[in-house]
């Protein structure tokens, strides 16, 4: 077990990093914990990214001026004392000091009094000897909950304590998910809740969503607070869009924010969001009275509620077409290509039958009757075209794709699969959103709209919501409704400003 300092190459690194200003740091002390459990025993579960993760944000924390004392591999007893000494050192910094505790390892919860605890890398021998006074198997979460407090520190020990300092700003980030939600945050003496205290809490994944143990979220983390000219809030939303992005809209790290004033790790000028202030168009198209493929019924009934909803957000232009013919859907790509060239932020929105074909994607038209794989080309619309088409857009293009609810074609398969879009790669400034994942068919739906278009509408009108971000929260909407029979994906490469569809 390791319970020291960083390592001398991670401090070498730490110390030739330049800070802000010594003024600065003067003025505002600014006092950081960073810990990083790896070695676990066994049963509670080795790491293998933690003590890189706490590499990065380590280095990021000491360029703002943050004195960082960082730890590795701590037992319970050295993770109390450690957490203890840094909550004296902010109290003695006085109300000016700002707190920052990073800790990337294990985090579990009691289920039966939900709460979570920061859990310490006990040896082997004391981790099976816990397990077998309390009568449990092998250690996953069930079976190591009555244990928990023997091998974590609590959480709210830890938020409580900053409640009572009352410093300028407190952030506590896990890299890892709350098992359970933290109810009484920043609860003060004998349970009162009291809100004075700036302070914020993160997590990597919301309650009950497991993490991913990789460094996805320290590196979001560590570009984020090195930005210029964000306030905590927006550093935060960016750690959210660049996990959300990389994690294909799967994992959206969680805030609880109890900042009473606005706080910046980093002065400076920040560039706006894109579709802030520049213009959107969009093109939306809802294919569905097919003369050779299956009927659908739905798509007309999406397109139009999304066109309206686009409308209603200010896209200065929403094209609305249905039941496309192919040359009409080849001039329909056109027009737009003209308005898109223009625009800062362009949208294109399809519902109705789409096909695979050795790994490539092709939209259908109405009128479309394909009778072998070579026919393709001719009677389709190459989903690779379309994105063609959006080549002129000066900064984030947006392609959602509605379709694939069932092999039109049956009778000609040919190479093509029975179900399901192929994963395509985003080009550069581009989000490619599917209704399903890739190999997955999508559902046409019994309602008005299809399930993934009903998602979709839920949060699509969010104001000042991150693309991404927003298709995270279509996934997980469409999740809890399909029970995993449907599963919404995205790929992304946008830049590290937020887009806004609605700003």
């Amino acid at each position: 077990m390791n319970h020291s300092l960083l390592s001398r190459r991670q401090w070498l690194a730490l110390a030739a990093v330049p800070p802000l200003s010594a003024a600065a740091a003067a003025a505002e002390p600014r006092l950081a914990l960073v810990l990083s459990l790896q070695a676990y025993a066994q049963e509670l579960g080795p790491l293998e990214a933690t003590h890189r993760d706490a590499e990065l944000v380590g280095q990021a924390l000491q360029e703002l001026n943050f004195k960082v004392l960082a730890h590795q591999d701590l037992s319970l007893r050295q993770l109390e004392a450690v957490t203890a000494s840094w909550l004296d050192a902010l109290k003695a910094a006085g109300p000016a000091a700002v707190g920052f505790l990073y800790f990337s390892g294990h985090c579990w919860a009691d289920a039966r009094a939900k709460r979570n605890y920061l859990v310490a890398n006990e040896t082997l021998p004391q981790a099976r000897e816990i397990l077998r006074k309390e009568g449990l198997g092998p250690a996953h979460l069930h079976s190591i909950q009555a244990a928990l407090p023997r091998v974590g520190l609590p959480l709210r020990r830890v938020t409580h304590a900053l409640n009572a300092l009352r410093n300028q700003a407190n952030f506590v980030v896990i890299d890892s998910h709350l098992d359970a939600p933290e109810p009484e945050l920043l609860a003060g003496p004998a349970g009162t809740r009291e809100i004075a205290t700036n302070a914020m809490l993160v997590a990597r994944g919301r309650p009950g969503v497991p993490a991913h143990d990789d460094n996805a979220f320290s590196s979001a983390l560590a570009d984020a607070l090195r930005s210029p000219g964000l306030e905590a809030q927006a550093v935060f939303k960016q750690v959210q869009m660049r996990v959300a992005e990389s994690t294909k809209g799967r994992q959206l790290p969680w805030i609880e924010d109890r900042l009473v004033r606005p706080y910046a790790f980093r002065p400076g000028r920040a560039e706006p969001a894109v579709g802030s202030t520049g213009r959107r168009v969009a093109l939306v198209i809802g294919n569905a009275h097919y003369r050779h493929a299956g009927l659908l019924f739905n798509p007309g009934n999406d397109a139009r509620a999304i066109a309206k909803a686009l409308r209603g957000m200010g896209f200065a232009a929403v094209h609305e077409h249905m039941n496309l013919e192919r040359q009409a859907f080849r001039t329909a790509l056109s027009q737009f290509q003209a308005q898109a060239s223009e625009a800062e932020l362009a949208l294109i929105y399809y519902a109705g039958h789409g096909l695979e074909s050795a790994g490539r994607n092709f939209l259908v038209p109405i009128d479309a009757q394909v009778l072998s794989d070579e026919q393709l080309e001719e009677e389709t619309i190459p989903v690779a075209q379309v994105l063609d088409h959006l080549a002129g857009v000066k900064q984030a293009r947006i392609l959602i794709l509605d379709a694939c609810r069932e092999n039109p074609f049956p009778g000609a398969q040919g190479s093509r699969s029975s179900a399901g879009l192929a994963e395509m790669e985003a080009r550069p400034g581009t989000l490619i959103a599917l209704a399903a994942d890739p190999g997955q068919p999508s559902y046409d739906g019994e309602g008005e709209h299809s399930p993934y278009a009903e998602a979709l509408l839920k949060h699509l009108g969010e104001r000042q919501l991150d693309a991404r971000l927003m298709f995270g929260r279509v996934y997980e909407s469409l999740n809890a409704r399909m029970q995993g029979r449907q599963e919404a994906w995205i790929q992304a490469k946008l830049s590290g400003r937020p887009v806004y569809l609605n700003p």
